[in-house]
């Protein structure tokens, strides 16, 4: 087999692992039913200074418009914050439009980025690759220690 047929092989591969997730069709339309629920959209530094100022615990996803994954895991990760942690606080902050100065101001260099926040430190920060179940992991001991 041929370097470039490996290549498409894993790229598929790749692909079918991440569209798992977030299944085409009908399936996309109940998954869409948890979007914009509760998620807070921060455009300014202020904003999201006050947010993570305010609140014991924040779930941050930089994503944009044209980024599939990050279109795909953003009502996932709401529906995990309103399943299994709802004193957690979450924001959606698109880099692809007005936030973009705030992106850049905060390093955010590709997306999606989760960064998960407690008492105004950042406490964890995934990039490009990650599950679901990461962000979970990383949520459940520190919310377990909140009030």
């Amino acid at each position: 087999m041929s370097s470039a047929a490996v290549t498409e092989k894993t790229r598929t591969d790749l692909f079918s692992f991440l569209f798992s997730f977030f299944p085409l069709g009908a399936d996309a339309e109940t998954s869409n039913a948890y979007q914009d629920l509760t998620v807070q959209k921060i455009c300014s530094e202020e904003a999201l200074s006050e947010l993570l100022e305010s609140s014991p615990a924040v779930l941050l996803l930089y994503g944009g418009a044209s980024c599939g994954v990050c279109q795909a895991i953003k009502p996932r990760l709401e529906k995990l914050a309103s399943e299994e942690f709802p004193k957690l606080i979450t924001a959606y902050i698109d880099c692809q439009e007005a936030a973009g100065p705030l992106c850049a101001a905060r390093a955010i260099f590709s997306l999606p980025v989760v960064q998960l926040w407690f008492d105004g430190q950042r406490f964890a920060e995934f990039a490009r690759v990650f599950s679901i179940g990461d962000v979970r992991s990383a949520l459940e001991r520190p919310y377990g220690l909140l009030p």
